[in-house]
């Protein structure tokens, strides 16, 4: 898959279109918060705008139905990446994979933040981190064979435990399912 300015642009456009139509339309508030995310990821949006935009929907999302999937999770990769809260952050994704344990973007983001954070949480031995980074990298990867971002997360996870030949394996599935890549 090839993200672009303009796929994050529709996406957003339906989202909005959505929640005109019903503002308590959950699913659509998510649907905008990652499409803001991806826009300004990509480069499409600025920080100040989608940041706050992105914590405004996912608010709204969570005050209408806090179980619903991918609202906790990505609340919590916003807790990680932007407002750089690491306790929320792991609350939240936490949460995310245990209300929804087949919900592919909550493995796949929190096995993310477990390898990211390995080393700062572990005192100089991340391994058990990087164990449980693996495992949900695992998981996401089971959800949605598909999925380019599980696969290069699992390539990341098998690259911090050491088991290079698998990471090299992922790496060439990821090319496999996305020959422009930038693993």
């Amino acid at each position: 898959k090839e993200y672009t300015d303009e796929v994050g642009s529709k996406r957003l456009d339906f989202a909005e279109q959505a929640l005109m139509e019903d503002p308590n339309f959950a699913a659509a508030h998510i649907l905008k918060a990652s499409a803001l995310g991806e826009l300004f990821y990509w480069g499409g949006a600025r920080a100040d705008e989608s940041i706050e935009q992105m914590k405004s929907s996912l608010a709204q999302a969570l005050a209408i139905n806090p179980r619903i999937p991918g609202a906790q999770a990505l609340a919590g990769s916003n807790a990680f990446f932007f407002e750089r809260d690491f306790g929320l952050a792991e609350q939240r994704l936490a949460e995310a994979v245990k209300i929804w344990p087949n919900d592919e973007l909550g493995q796949n983001l929190y096995s993310e933040f477990l390898g990211a954070t390995a080393w700062a949480h572990a005192n100089g031995a991340p391994g058990q981190r990087n164990q449980l980074s693996l495992y949900h990298a695992q998981r996401a990867q089971e959800l949605n064979p598909l999925s380019t971002d599980a696969w290069d997360s699992l390539n990341w996870a098998y690259f911090r435990s050491g088991n290079y030949a698998e990471a090299l394996k992922c790496s060439e599935k990821l090319i496999e399912l996305d020959k422009n890549s930038f693993i």
